[in-house]
């Protein structure tokens, strides 16, 4: 998975949503590779629950979980691809 803040100035910190049959609540993904020296680590997957969040999908439909996540925070302009 590759995360990237495109901001210029400011840290970025984003809920990215993750496969839910491929990734389990407590699953700790690793950073591969980032651009900068000391980037910081992903949290743990987390799952929301059915009716607890709200999803703007693409299509324009909506969704109401359940979903899987990761919590990711990147300093201005930084990429991280993660993984296992």
């Amino acid at each position: 998975m590759i995360v990237a803040n495109t901001d210029t100035v400011n840290p970025c910190t984003v809920y990215v949503i993750v496969d839910i049959t491929l990734n389990n609540p407590g699953d700790q993904l690793r950073i591969l590779y980032s651009n900068k020296q000391q980037p910081q680590a992903p949290s743990a997957v987390e799952q929301f629950a059915g009716g607890a969040v709200w999803v703007q999908e693409t299509d324009g439909t909506t969704g109401a979980g359940p979903l899987n996540c990761i919590h990711a925070t990147l300093a201005p302009l930084e990429v991280q691809i993660l993984g296992r």
